[in-house]
């Protein structure tokens, strides 16, 4: 197993972010006074579905403009950023699991991974032939999303995320639209991956099974103390 020199990464102060609902009152979502993430550490945050576990991990990766607080990712704190500039820090410096896949249904498994490598500057075919072999999907490269199963697709996603060695992989609920075998395969593949590139991980979950799997976890709703 690769041996890493840990030294912290991501360091969450004073979060704060609220929206606004449809009768015009503003919600606090996420009130977080201080996170950290190690380099080359894996940690999982469970809590239940509504908490504002994916806000938290759209404001980390630049996707939401938080409404106060620093996002500091070795050193550059995030919200200072304009909007193309979060985009291009997220295709840099983070790979993103979705629980719903986001694959383009018209582009082949192949295609799906390669404009997961476009977006950072650097199109490399044989890289993303080998990660696809890594997830087992070597003999499905042709293969459209609608022809796929569930697991197969969550796979292409994983592909696509890890392509670039991020230096952080945030999932969200990754295991959420699989059954219990996908599940397992599933986040051993991720741990597994992240360990041999050196990837920090953040997954969020509510699954019990897939809590069990890290020994570092955190449960939201002790480090998110929502005013509403």
């Amino acid at each position: 197993m690769p041996f890493f020199i840990k030294y912290q990464m991501l360091e969450i102060k004073n979060l704060i972010h609220n929206f606004k609902s449809p009768d015009k009152s503003e919600q606090n979502v996420l009130n977080i006074e201080q996170f950290k993430l190690d380099e080359n550490s894996q940690k999982a945050i469970y809590g239940k579905s509504g908490s504002g576990k994916t806000t938290f991990i759209n404001c980390i990766s630049g996707i939401t403009k938080p409404t106060s607080g620093k996002i500091l990712f070795n050193s550059q704190n995030i919200p200072d950023l304009n909007e193309s500039q979060r985009d291009k820090f997220r295709s840099v410096n983070t790979g993103i699991i979705f629980q719903n896949y986001n694959l383009l249904k018209s582009f082949s498994v192949l295609e799906n991974v390669l404009l997961g490598m476009k977006f950072s500057g650097t199109v490399n075919k044989n890289e993303a032939l080998e990660i696809l072999k890594r997830v087992g999907l070597f003999g499905k490269i042709h293969s459209k999303p609608k022809n796929l199963s569930s697991g197969e697709q969550q796979r292409t996603a994983i592909a696509r995320a890890v392509v670039n060695s991020p230096k952080l992989l945030l999932a969200d609920e990754p295991t959420a639209n699989l059954d219990n075998k996908n599940s397992e395969i599933v986040i051993d593949l991720i741990k597994e991956i992240c360990t041999e590139k050196g990837i920090s991980l953040l997954l969020i979950t509510h699954e019990k099974e897939v809590i069990e799997k890290f020994e570092d976890k955190i449960n939201f709703d002790e480090l998110n103390k929502r005013k509403n």
